[in-house]
């Protein structure tokens, strides 16, 4: 299982514990913390999640729930790129599939063993 976490600010994650960040996001960012999303990822599956960006969101952090979290090796902080107030804009929620536009920021995120590390960030081209 992953949660993805859209936050304004990523100060808060560099102390918390991975306990009181999975069990209770909210109380621990309070309004830094924009959207949660949770994932199942089967061991050894690629999946691909469309999640709909807060126009807020300056990072994404993605929590991984591991049975044996080790140091922070359970969590990984992606910067989001500054995007123009016309391209937030409302869509339908759900998954939408390889339906990316050209604009769409794609973050990648890998689990191996214990560990969530985030590769890199990419957009399509046309």
């Amino acid at each position: 299982m992953v949660q993805f976490l859209q936050i304004k600010d990523s100060v808060k994650l560099e102390r918390a514990s991975f306990q009181k960040l999975w069990s209770d996001p909210k109380s621990l960012l309070g309004e830094d913390l924009l959207q949660t999303a949770e994932f199942v990822v089967p061991a050894g599956d690629v999946v691909k999640h469309w999640v709909q960006r807060d126009p807020k969101a300056q990072y994404v952090a993605a929590v991984g729930l591991f049975r044996q979290p080790l140091g922070y090796a359970w969590l990984a902080v992606a910067k989001l790129p500054p995007v123009p107030p016309s391209q937030c804009e409302e869509q339908p929620a759900g998954d939408r599939g390889d339906d990316a536009t050209p604009l769409d920021t794609q973050l990648r995120f890998k689990l191996q063993g214990y560990q969530i590390d985030y590769l890199r960030p990419s957009r399509r081209t046309p």
